[in-house]
């Protein structure tokens, strides 16, 4: 297994909602195995009105792809509103998201699930 810490990374993506900031700063976290990769990252979009941060779990099966998904939360202009995205590497490289921005939070997670008395 192969890893990298607090990897950092700034890119310019092109949201089709105009309240997502173009640029995203990102720091990850990922292990890497024969024919698979885990990640746990942060990211964070700054735009003059407000920004957007989130956190983002994700895996990649080298032979079939990869998939993550992203929670934000909206700050500034953005406060109050939320967004779940799922990103998804195409065969050519590039990440695409999809997803929607919603007015509130995330529901509460449930408790852990117990085990069944018999």
């Amino acid at each position: 297994m192969d890893e990298a810490l607090g990897m950092r990374v700034e890119r310019q993506i092109e949201w089709s909602d105009p309240r997502l900031p173009s640029t995203m700063t990102t720091v990850m976290n990922f292990d890497s195995y024969p024919n698979a990769m885990t990640w746990a990252q942060t990211h964070r979009l700054d735009g003059p009105d407000g920004a957007w941060t989130a956190t983002e779990r994700g895996f990649m099966d080298f032979s079939a792809g990869s998939s993550g998904l992203m929670v934000w939360t909206g700050e500034g202009a953005y406060e109050g509103l939320s967004a779940l995205l799922v990103g998804v590497v195409t065969d050519t490289g590039e990440t695409l998201y999809e997803g929607f921005l919603f007015e509130g939070g995330l529901p509460p997670m449930p408790d852990p699930v117990e085990p069944t008395a018999e």
